[in-house]
C-alpha cells in the first residue's frame, strides 16, 4: 500500500493523508516489472473552484548571453560570467522541456525532489517524446509536455503550466487517463504502468485552498481507502512557495520553484550554489538562451503568452 494510506487530519480543505517522513521507495529500482508507483507529498481534496486567469506579463527579454562554441554545462566559468536579468525564465515551457531533455542531471534531480526519491533510487529516467532543440513548432505543437519513462516501469507527465484557462483539472486528467492506457496487446490489466501527472503551474489551481506542493489520487469520500496508488496528480504551486512545508523544503522543492520563477541570473547562483542537479539545470539554461534557434522559440512562446492574456482580458472587459 502507498504511503498515501497513512492517516488523516480535518481541515478547513476536507480531509488530508500525511505522508510518511522518509523518501519513497516503492518504485523497484532494480526491476523491469511494473509496481505500484512511489509515493509523493500530502493529498488534498479541496473543492475546486475556477482559479484566476494569469495576468502577469512576461517580462521582456534582455541581452541574450554570448555564444562562444566552448560553452558546455559543468564549465566552472558558465554561471561566472553571468549577470544581469535573464532572458527567458525558466516558467517559459519551451526553455523548461529544452533544459530536462537536454540535462538528465536536471530531470533527475527534479523528479526526485517531487517525487521523494533517493538518487540511488532513480536507475534511469528516460524522455519518451523528445523535441529537435530549436526546430520551429507551430500552434498544433502547442502542448509541450515532457514524458518520462522512470526506471523502465513508470510513466510522467511533466508539464509547465503559465496560463490559466479555467479549465486544467479536467485537462491534467485526461493527459493522465490518456497516458494510463499502456497496456499491449494481450497483458493483463494488473500489469498497467503506474503513471503520475505532475503541474508545475505559475498561477494558484485553487484560490479557495491554496497550496504549494499537492498531491491527489482516487480514494472513498468516506473512509478514505484508496481505491488504487497507480494514477496520481501532483500539483506545484509557484506562486505559493512561502506555503512550503517541512517536508517539501527537506526535499529541496522549494529551491527548484525558485529556481523556476528567477529573473536574475544572481538570483540562480544563490540558488545553486549546493545542488548539482540545480547547477546543472541552470548551466544547461545559460548555454541553450545562447542558441540563436532556441531563443527564437523561447520568444514565440513568449508572444503566445501576451496574445492569450491580452484575448483573455477582452474577454473579461466583455463579460
Amino acid at each position: 500500500m502507498s504511503e498515501f494510506s497513512n492517516g488523516y487530519t480535518k481541515t478547513n480543505c476536507l480531509s488530508q493523508p500525511i505522508s510518511s517522513a522518509g523518501p519513497a521507495s516503492s518504485i523497484d529500482p532494480a526491476s523491469s516489472t511494473r509496481p505500484a508507483s512511489s509515493a509523493g507529498s500530502a493529498s488534498s481534496t479541496c473543492s475546486a473552484s475556477s482559479a484566476d486567469p494569469a495576468s502577469s506579463t512576461a517580462p521582456t527579454p534582455s541581452a541574450s548571453p554570448s555564444s562562444p562554441t566552448n560553452l558546455s554545462p559543468g564549465s566552472n566559468s558558465i554561471l561566472q560570467e553571468a549577470t544581469g536579468e535573464l532572458p527567458y525564465r525558466l516558467t517559459n515551457d519551451y526553455l523548461f522541456r529544452a533544459v530536462l531533455q537536454k540535462s538528465n542531471t536536471a530531470l533527475r534531480g527534479l523528479l526526485g525532489a517531487l517525487l521523494h526519491l533517493t538518487p540511488e533510487s532513480i536507475t534511469s529516467a528516460a524522455i519518451a517524446n523528445p523535441i529537435v532543440l530549436g526546430q520551429s513548432i507551430n500552434n498544433k505543437d502547442f502542448y509541450l509536455d515532457v514524458r518520462v519513462t522512470l526506471n523502465n516501469n513508470t510513466e510522467i507527465l511533466i508539464e509547465m503550466q503559465v496560463l490559466n484557462k479555467g479549465n486544467w483539472p479536467e485537462r491534467s486528467l485526461e493527459y493522465l487517463c490518456r497516458s494510463f492506457d499502456n497496456l499491449a496487446k494481450g497483458e493483463d490489466y494488473a500489469e498497467v504502468r503506474p503513471v503520475i501527472q505532475i503541474s508545475i503551474l505559475d498561477f494558484t489551481l485553487f484560490p479557495d485552498c491554496p497550496e504549494f506542493y499537492a498531491t491527489y489520487m482516487f480514494l472513498n469520500i468516506k473512509n478514505h481507502k484508496i481505491y488504487t496508488d497507480k494514477v496520481r496528480l501532483s500539483v506545484l504551486d509557484l506562486k505559493q512557495i512561502e506555503m512550503a512545508t517541512d517536508e517539501d523544503i527537506s526535499y529541496q522543492i522549494h529551491y527548484w520553484a525558485k529556481l523556476f520563477r528567477a529573473t536574475t541570473w544572481e538570483e540562480i547562483k544563490m540558488l545553486t550554489e549546493n545542488n548539482e542537479a540545480l547547477m546543472q539545470a541552470a548551466e544547461t539554461a545559460y548555454v541553450l538562451s545562447a542558441d540563436e534557434q532556441i531563443r527564437l522559440q523561447c520568444q514565440a512562446r513568449e508572444e503566445y503568452y501576451r496574445d492569450q492574456r491580452y484575448m483573455q482580458k477582452r474577454l473579461d472587459r466583455a463579460e
